[in-house]
């Protein structure tokens, strides 16, 4: 998947602190950090939140499906939730210098067993064109792999 993403397009994860070891139920920060060489060609979502309580811009993609469990999964799609969304954020064209994107994974997984995992993002912030027009072609650039352990 990483192939896909345009060439002058950079979309890099890493672990907040370089940290790679945590323990049970420990936060686990995230950098997402999104750059272009072609100024002016990339436009980037960076919303925080969601007035429904939870972003759904960014896909978290773990190896170990089976031992890695979204722990608000029944919270969020019960029902009540449908209906709510939107929030403060800004758009802005991408140029070489990073903009970052802080996120805490635990958020989106819980994990229950101890190990290694493999972590990517595949994320839905980056269209191609212009700051807030309605023509731009949506990008779904993919991270680097980054692994840690439990």
């Amino acid at each position: 998947m990483l192939a896909k993403n345009p060439e002058d397009l950079s979309f890099t994860l890493q672990l907040k602190n370089k940290q790679v070891r945590f323990h049970p139920g420990e936060i686990i920060p995230l950098e997402l950090r999104f750059a272009s060489s072609l100024p002016n060609a990339y436009v980037m979502d960076n919303a925080g939140y969601d007035r429904s309580g939870r972003l759904d811009i960014d896909k978290f993609v773990i190896d170990r499906n089976e031992d890695a469990i979204d722990p608000l999964h029944e919270y969020y799609t019960g029902g009540l939730f449908w209906f709510m969304g939107g929030g403060l954020r800004g758009i802005a064209a991408l140029d070489e210098t990073p903009q970052l994107i802080n996120a805490e994974l635990n958020e989106w997984l819980r994990f229950d067993k101890p190990g290694k995992y493999r972590l990517y993002v595949v994320s839905g912030r980056i269209t191609k064109g212009k700051p807030y027009h309605s023509s731009n072609t949506s990008i779904s650039p993919t991270s680097n792999l980054v692994e840690f352990e439990i």
